[in-house]
């Protein structure tokens, strides 16, 4: 598996992964393309706390694998 992110432009990105590999006894391949916008976690936490939206300090880690972080905040 390969993947890459070009800058695009901004916080936009070009999302490019290739894979081969072997399921079931038989050889697969694939490739897949698309943009992805990225957003810190200070400019997404700044942008909820102007929304009245609480940081309750709890990372959902069972979502880790994904490359991503996901945060637990609720209503103030």
């Amino acid at each position: 598996r390969v993947v890459s992110l070009t800058r695009k432009e901004g916080d936009v990105y070009i999302y490019e992964e290739t894979c081969n590999g072997l399921m079931n006894g038989e050889k697969f391949h694939y490739k897949d393309k698309f943009l992805i916008r990225y957003w810190s976690v200070d400019t997404i936490d700044a942008l909820l706390r102007e929304h009245r939206m609480v940081d309750t300090e709890r990372n959902l880690d069972e979502f880790r694998g994904t490359g991503s972080t996901y945060k637990l905040y609720r209503k103030s």
